[in-house]
C-alpha cells in the first residue's frame, strides 16, 4: 500500500482565554523565573536562601493564578471592550489583583512570623507593585502576539481548506455534466431524471459550508453520485456496501468520500467492458474511522492515461489541515482490485470541529 501525502505545506480575541490550561505555563514559568530573579538578587542570608525562595515562589505563584482566575472570570465582558482599551483594563485589573494579593500576603507573613517579609507593608506594597508594573504589560503582549500568530495560522488554514474545496467541486460538476452529454442523444428521459438528481445533490454540496458534516450526509452525496452514474453505466456498476450502524453521527469533512468513489468509477469500473463491482466498507476501530472503497483494476491500454491522483492528493490536503498527521490516506493495488483507505480520529472530532 502506498500512503498518499499532502502537499508540505504547511479566541478568540485580543485578550488570551486564561480559563484554559495550556494559558497557565507561561504564567506559572514567568512567576517561577522572577523569584528565582529576586532570590539570586538578595543572598545576604545563605542559611535561608532556599526558605525564601520557596516562599517567594509560593507567593508568585499565587499571585498569577489569581490574575489569571479573575481575568478567566472576566473575559466575556472584557473581550466587548475596544482592543486597545481592552489591553489597558487587563493591565489595572492585574495591578488590582496584585495590590490585594500583596496586602493578603503581607499580613499573612506578619501574623505567622514567616522570614518572607522583612520590609514595612508600603515598602512592600510599593516593590511588589512596580516588578508587578514592568511584568503584566510583557506578559500581556506575549500573550497577545502568540494568540495574533495562531489566529493567522488558522486564517491561511480556512483558507487553504475552502480552495482546496473548491477545487474539488468543479471536478465533480464537469464528470457528472459528461454524464448526461453522454444521455441526451439516446436516453432523454433518463437524462432529465439525472439533472433532477443532480439538482438536489448540488444545491446540498455548493450549499454546504460547515467544516464537518454528519457521515450519513456524505453517504447521501456518495448515494447520489452513484444513482447518476447508474443511469450512464447500467449493469456495468454494482456496488455493495458495508456501513456498521454505530458510525452514521460521526462527522467527517463534506466531499471527502464521494470523490473516492467517483476515482473508483471513473478509473475503474467505466474503462472495463464487462463493468465491476465497488465495495464501499465503513467501521469504527478503536478511537478511528475507517473507509475502505475498493473497485476492480481497469484494463489498460494506450488511450487510458493514468489517473493524476491530484482530487487524492487534495483530500489529503483538506484532512490534514482539520486533522493533523492524525489523518491518512493509503491507496494501492492487491491483484486485480484497486483500495483505497481512509483513517480518521474519532475521537478527536469535536477539537477539529471548533
Amino acid at each position: 500500500m502506498e500512503r498518499v501525502d499532502p502537499t508540505p505545506d504547511l479566541p478568540d480575541s485580543v485578550i488570551p482565554n486564561f480559563c484554559r490550561a495550556r494559558a497557565l505555563v507561561p504564567v506559572a514559568f514567568v512567576m517561577q523565573l522572577v523569584a528565582t530573579v529576586l532570590t539570586l538578587a538578595d543572598l545576604e542570608h545563605a542559611v535561608d536562601a532556599l526558605r525564601h525562595y520557596l516562599l517567594t515562589s509560593l507567593y508568585l505563584q499565587w499571585l498569577g493564578l489569581t490574575c489569571a482566575a479573575v481575568l478567566c472570570w472576566a473575559r466575556g465582558t472584557l473581550s466587548q471592550l475596544p482592543p486597545r482599551l481592552l489591553f489597558l483594563t487587563c493591565w489595572a485589573v492585574m495591578m488590582l489583583v496584585t495590590l490585594a494579593v500583596s496586602l493578603a500576603a503581607w499580613h499573612v507573613a506578619k501574623s505567622t512570623q514567616l522570614l518572607l517579609i522583612a520590609q514595612s507593608r508600603e515598602a512592600f506594597l510599593i516593590s511588589t507593585l512596580s516588578i508587578g508594573a514592568l511584568i503584566s504589560p510583557l506578559l500581556l503582549r506575549y500573550f497577545w502576539l502568540q494568540q495574533q500568530w495562531r489566529e493567522q495560522i488558522r486564517a491561511e488554514g480556512e483558507a487553504r481548506y475552502q480552495a482546496l474545496h473548491a477545487r474539488i467541486r468543479p471536478h465533480f460538476l464537469f464528470n457528472s455534466l459528461n454524464s448526461v452529454a453522454e444521455l441526451i442523444a439516446t436516453r432523454p428521459g433518463e437524462a432529465e431524471r439525472m439533472i433532477e438528481d443532480m439538482s438536489d445533490l448540488f444545491r446540498a454540496t455548493l450549499g454546504q459550508h460547515r467544516q464537518l458534516a454528519p457521515l450519513a450526509a456524505e453517504i447521501e452525496l456518495m448515494l447520489a453520485y452513484l444513482r447518476i452514474e447508474q443511469v450512464r453505466l447500467g449493469d456495468k456498476l454494482k456496488v455493495e456496501w458495508q456501513v456498521g450502524k454505530d458510525v452514521l453521527d460521526i462527522v467527517v469533512p463534506p466531499l471527502s468520500l464521494q470523490p473516492l468513489v467517483e476515482n473508483a468509477i471513473v478509473h475503474g469500473v467505466s474503462r472495463r467492458v464487462e463493468g465491476g463491482v465497488i465495495r464501499i466498507m465503513i467501521r469504527r476501530d478503536g478511537a478511528d474511522l475507517v473507509v475502505q472503497i475498493e473497485n476492480p483494476v481497469a484494463q489498460t491500454d494506450a488511450t487510458s492515461p493514468p489517473g493524476s491522483r491530484t482530487a487524492v492528493r487534495n483530500i489529503a490536503q483538506r484532512l490534514a489541515l482539520i486533522y493533523g498527521p492524525a489523518a491518512r490516506i493509503d491507496i494501492g493495488q492487491e491483484g486485480e482490485t484497486f483500495r483505497a483507505t481512509v483513517r480518521l480520529p474519532v475521537a478527536q472530532q469535536s477539537k477539529a470541529a471548533a
